[in-house]
């Protein structure tokens, strides 16, 4: 399957979704940040953005 396909299909359904408002305000365009360089993604950005993290209680 084309990578393109994919990530339109992908920015639609983040589009659509109605939980992860938080990050979709963060990641308003999924697309730029599936393309962006360089890489560096690490585990604490990871649970900060999709809400999971094991910090927090530090920012209540």
């Amino acid at each position: 399957m084309d990578r393109n396909i994919v990530i339109n299909a992908r920015s639609n359904r983040w589009n659509r979704m109605t939980k992860a408002a938080w990050t979709r305000r963060v990641l308003p365009d999924l697309r730029r940040w599936v393309l962006r360089r360089p890489k560096d993604l690490t585990f604490h950005v990871t649970q900060a953005l999709t809400g999971h993290e094991c910090f927090r209680h530090c920012f209540c």
